[in-house]
This record gives C-alpha cells, sequence and structure tokens, in this order.
C-alpha cells in the first residue's frame, strides 16, 4: 500500500538504531 517502502524504512532505522545503541552500551560496558 501507499507508504508502506516508507514504513519498511522507518523499521529498519529503528532497529539498526536500537541494535547501535545496545552496541555502544556494551563497549561503555
Amino acid at each position: 500500500g501507499r507508504g508502506s517502502r516508507a514504513d519498511l524504512a522507518g523499521i529498519v532505522a529503528d532497529a539498526w538504531a536500537f541494535a547501535r545503541r545496545g552496541e555502544t552500551e556494551a563497549i561503555h560496558e
């Protein structure tokens, strides 16, 4: 449907940001 590609990109961006945040926390730990 309309905007589904943008929604998917947003989901991927959120997941990537979450993974990066977890990675940063692991580095700081």
